[in-house]
């Protein structure tokens, strides 16, 4: 099923809690993908996927260039990397 809805959000690192209270919030059944970046340095390893995912009912996990997006999923940007959302699928960038 395409995707035309689509959920952003953007925090830096105090900025966890807040998210999983918003991610709490969201139906499971939600007709949008959810798209999450957080600023935090590169070289710590990101424990989001995990944390947005035990805070609601939707699954979270690292986007990887090319996947469909899919609704009632959330797209977690790795750690130094742009999170692009395109017309039916996920790119990611460290371009400026």
């Amino acid at each position: 099923m395409p995707v035309h809805d689509i959920i952003v959000m953007g925090a830096s690192a105090g900025g966890v809690p807040v998210l999983q209270a918003l991610v709490h919030r969201l139906p499971a059944d939600l007709p949008a993908a959810v798209g999450v970046v957080l600023h935090i340095p590169a070289q710590w390893p990101s424990q989001l996927p995990a944390i947005l995912t035990r805070a609601g009912p939707l699954r979270a996990h690292h986007a990887e260039t090319g996947e469909p997006l899919v609704p009632a999923q959330i797209y977690v940007a790795p750690p130094n990397w742009h999170l692009l959302l395109e017309p039916g699928q996920v790119a990611l960038s460290q371009a400026p």
